[in-house]
């Protein structure tokens, strides 16, 4: 499942970032790592508003879709 797909008001875990470096990187910067989690807080046209870490942060869909989640409470 990708963070595109999360609805408002679910929690996630982060389980595989994208493979662009430069994504990787700007997505670190922001406090979304490999393993962080991750709550939607409101849904807009085309992006989509997360808390990170205490912090608020805006994705469009397109970078949210290249990033693999797990909804809290989901085991492998």
């Amino acid at each position: 499942m990708s963070l595109a797909e999360l609805d408002t008001g679910k929690e996630c875990q982060v389980v595989k970032m994208p493979d662009d470096i430069l994504m990787r990187h700007r997505l670190n910067s922001m406090g979304i790592i490999k393993g962080s989690y991750i709550k939607t807080l409101r849904d807009g046209f085309g992006i989509k508003l997360y808390e990170v870490k205490g912090a608020f942060v805006a994705l469009r869909n397109e970078d949210a879709a290249k990033i693999t989640i797990r909804l809290c409470g989901e085991y492998f």
